[in-house]
């Protein structure tokens, strides 16, 4: 028994094991993205954590710290990047290198991968001066790419760290997202660059089962940032020096390359005090509400002079063991909590998906489901009759289509061959809907798969273009072969509308791009020249990601008037609440590019850069 005790005892993780892997779930806390493939958009992505942790990985709800600084650098041009530099101090102040220690995930990882039984690699005057190789990436990689980019008068973006070395974007990012099903058309954008950065990580985690934090170590710009804080933090270990012997046992024992007990290089573990003969090493903040506690209770034994006294004196303590256990509640209350805001919200039905369950009782209790019935469907959400154009509605009668009016509150309206039916709480609305803001149109096709999910009644161009296709056989989607779905995008700079509707005649090429992806900035130069010479045959539009847009359209504006001078082709911007890029297929990777032929059926889609001769061999073999 006594073994097996001792077994299991072995196995119990320390507390900054179960912290370390607290922070790597809590960081990475969107576990459906996990399973769909998608990265999280909520507005904690906008939060910048404290650990290394990837943006793209698909369980990520926050920032990493280090792609946030190359971004803020690379815009340093237009904005001082005073939040995400003033987030990052507020980390180094408080915690210096404890994050290391104890809240980032790539830590975790590395440690974990050390206790695989190999010979191991010791630290050594060797792995001391490598150590400062980590601040040569940080000044050079982190710092100075970014700056310099971002200054040239016609610079692109370039997250140097991010794109060519770190190994949590290849791991968390890049593997994670190409492993799900979902994303099987990312593989045609991999290159030589996923390949070098695939060996960079391979090298990586052989390296660390055989040296301590191989990454950490050598290679981790962060941890070089907040060593320099490492003395000024809050948290962190400190060498009490008057009990301190100078036997040098906490130097020895550490696997990191420290010369002292915090500084640059440490990591703050606390490890060193279990090696500590003469208890000199002691957390910083800790230790000073210890001794300020020692000094009050101190005061008050002076203060009580008689056993009466100390006996009605009621004193309220907390067990280490109860402490321990209402820590690990809250912990745990904490990351459940998070996990079910993040994980559970409505669920409501995209573009694409397929409905399968839709029952609807109308005002003469007729049922409809979509179950039985075989034809297509248009689903029209209003609060008031002025809404209702019913000459227009009158005008899309079709034995093929059911068109069901859908109101809160019971109307005294009717229609011809068209149902009314009431929608208690808007709860119909909801399936579609997150806002219930009416009026609200949805459109099924015959297979019950939704062709438009829009806030607003449909336009003409939508009807011709999506509804009565359908209803004439033909397949409106996004898929090679498909008619393009159509839709009304807004031009930079103007008040005109793009469509693929008003091009037909001509081959319709239609690029997504935002100003800080590289690859798509580019690219877009050869569109624009192959755009000149085909223009009597082809259209462009390169259209601009919606919610960096939406955020700060000057700066997109600027960004085209610098970059994109003098170009013919047009640019638009996409809608952050019915996103053309989704409609087209996209997968939260850019760029990608969606060619339609003359009659506006769809003949291919790239996800990833186009070179000028796929796309001109492309066009030529649609207008020979």
């Amino acid at each position: 028994m006594k073994k097996v005790k001792q077994f299991f005892s072995k196995l119990k993780p320390s507390k900054r094991k179960v912290i370390q892997l607290y922070s790597a779930l809590l960081y990475n806390a969107y576990m459906k993205g996990f399973v769909t493939g998608e990265i999280f958009q909520g507005k904690s992505k906008a939060v910048c954590l404290p650990g290394l942790n990837c943006y793209s990985c698909p369980g990520a709800i926050g920032a990493c710290p280090l792609g946030s600084i190359q971004n803020a650098l690379a815009e340093s041009k237009t904005k001082l990047p005073t939040y995400v530099f003033g987030i990052i101090l507020l980390y180094c102040i408080i915690f210096g290198r404890t994050i290391c220690g104890f809240l980032c995930p790539v830590g975790l990882l590395q440690e974990l991968l050390f206790k695989i039984k190999t010979p191991k690699v010791r630290k050594s005057k060797i792995t001391r001066c490598l150590s400062y190789f980590k601040y040569v990436l940080l000044f050079v990689l982190v710092i100075g790419l970014p700056l310099i980019y971002a200054f040239q008068e016609k610079g692109l973006p370039l997250p140097g760290f991010c794109k060519y070395i770190c190994p949590a974007g290849t791991f968390e990012g890049a593997i994670f997202l190409l492993m799900n099903k979902a994303n099987t058309t990312f593989f045609e954008m991999l290159g030589t660059l996923f390949t070098w950065k695939f060996f960079l990580l391979i090298i990586f985690i052989v390296a660390s089962i055989f040296i301590y934090r191989f990454f950490c170590r050598f290679f981790c710009p962060l941890g070089a940032i907040y060593g320099i804080f490492n003395k000024l933090s809050i948290l962190g270990v400190k060498v009490d020096k008057s009990a301190c012997n100078h036997c040098n046992a906490c130097i020895n024992t550490c696997k990191m390359d420290v010369k002292e007990v915090g500084d640059h290089e440490c990591i703050q573990c606390g490890d060193c005090m279990k090696v500590c003969g003469c208890k000199a090493i002691k957390w910083k903040m800790i230790s000073q509400i210890i001794k300020e506690d020692e000094a009050r209770q101190k005061e008050q034994e002076v203060k009580v002079s008689t056993v009466d006294e100390v006996n009605t004196k009621k004193v309220f303590k907390i067990s280490k063991k109860n402490f321990n256990i209402i820590t690990y509640v809250l912990m745990l209350v904490s990351l459940t909590t998070v996990m079910v805001l993040v994980n559970i919200g409505p669920n409501t039905y995209k573009t694409y998906d397929i409905v399968d369950d839709l029952i609807i009782t109308d005002y003469d209790n007729k049922t409809f489901d979509i179950k039985v019935d075989s034809n297509a469907t248009l689903l029209y959400f209003f609060n008031d009759q002025k809404d209702l154009d019913i000459n227009k509605i009158n005008s899309y009668s079709n034995e093929k289509l059911n068109i069901i009016l859908l109101s809160e509150n019971k109307v005294d309206i009717n229609i011809e061959n068209v149902y009314f039916a009431e929608d208690v709480d808007g709860k119909l609305l909801k399936k579609f809907s997150k806002d219930k803001n009416c009026p609200y149109s949805v459109f099924l096709d015959f297979n019950d798969k939704i062709l438009i999910n829009q806030s607003g009644f449909i336009t003409d161009s939508e009807y011709f273009e999506i509804i009565n296709y359908t209803l004439l056989g033909l397949t409106v989607g996004n898929e090679v072969g498909n008619i393009c779905i159509n839709k009304e995008i807004g031009i930079i700079n103007s008040t005109d509308t793009f469509s693929v509707a008003e091009n037909r005649g001509k081959v319709t090429i239609i690029n997504f791009w935002y100003t800080t992806c590289t690859p798509c900035v580019q690219e877009l130069p050869h569109f624009n020249s192959l755009y000149e010479e085909y223009s009597d045959y082809v259209s462009v539009i390169a259209i601009h990601e919606a919610s960096g847009y939406k955020n700060n359209p000057d700066n997109v504006k600027k960004f085209i008037e610098n970059q994109f001078e003098g170009f013919s082709i047009l640019f638009g911007y996409d809608d952050p609440n019915d996103s053309y890029y989704t409609l087209l297929g996209g997968l939260k990777a850019w760029p990608v590019t969606v060619i339609v032929d003359q009659e506006g059926v769809i003949t291919k889609v790239t996800h990833g850069s186009m070179t000028e001769s796929e796309l001109r061999a492309e066009i030529e073999n649609l207008i020979k």
